[in-house]
């Protein structure tokens, strides 16, 4: 059974999260790791929460990803008691008002490909409460073969399920990416805006192309949450315009 649990930086799990969150995103998809404690701890619309899961017999397991000293110290207490979880992975969103945006979403390596992502994810669906907005890598996509023979044209997407590989035949950073934005596809997002550009979070970085997708855009169509008042530009500019502006600090 999983658990999911607000923290900060005081938290016991803190140390294994962040370096969940340094192996798991690259550094132009992140925030320099001073600036990412000081938000967890005093920006009041980003929320961190750690997902944890108990042993199927209620004790507790060490997580799987390699454990420094310090994550050690700091875990020390809730490993020696077999009645606390253990940590799987971790989500950041921050409350924009009309929507959620989730920042970070990560789960250990070891605990993958066990439904843990898509359950999380309808977690959080139900938890909010409100649509969400996400960043999904976008596939640079060159000649792509699936694997009953069927080829795309250059420079397009795949659309159809199954095992995409490149001309080369060798998995890349491409097909990974295709595979990210299917799992969110089939867990109800859709891309809003297949020309959006993360902003950077350092000044001297360049944007970098991604898709915005977004679940429950129906219920901004409907009017029921706002995202934009009374402004006419189309919403996914405004939801793009509104995180550049709290998330990334203008920077966009």
């Amino acid at each position: 059974m999983l658990q999911y649990k607000q923290i900060d930086t005081r938290s016991a799990y803190y140390a294994w999260v962040e370096e969940l969150w340094q192996a798991a995103f690259p550094e132009n998809e992140r925030r320099d790791t001073e600036q990412q404690r000081y938000n967890i701890d005093h920006a009041p619309d980003m929320q961190m929460m750690v997902v944890l899961e108990e042993g199927v017999d209620g004790t507790t397991d060490q997580p799987k990803i390699p454990l420094t000293d310090d994550i050690k110290s700091h875990l020390a207490d809730y490993t020696a008691n077999p009645a606390n979880p253990r940590p799987i992975g971790f989500i950041s969103y921050w409350d924009m008002g009309g929507y959620y945006y989730i920042e970070h979403f990560a789960i250990d390596p070891e605990q993958r490909n066990r439904g843990y992502g898509q359950e999380v994810i309808r977690y959080m669906q139900q938890y909010l409460a409100r649509p969400i907005v996400l960043e999904a890598e976008k596939p640079v996509i060159g000649q792509w073969t699936m694997d009953n023979g069927q080829r795309t044209p250059c420079g397009s997407e795949p659309s159809a399920e199954g095992q995409w590989t490149m001309d080369n035949g060798q998995k890349t950073a491409d097909e990974l990416a295709l595979r990210r934005l299917r799992f969110y596809q089939r867990n109800g997002f859709r891309i809003i805006d297949r020309n959006y550009l993360q902003p950077p979070y350092r000044p001297q970085d360049s944007p970098f192309p991604m898709y915005l997708l977004m679940a429950g855009q129906r219920e901004i169509d409907k009017g029921q949450w706002a995202v934009g008042a009374k402004n006419k530009e189309p919403k996914a500019k405004i939801i793009a315009q509104q995180i550049a502006e709290k998330v990334y600090c203008g920077r966009g």
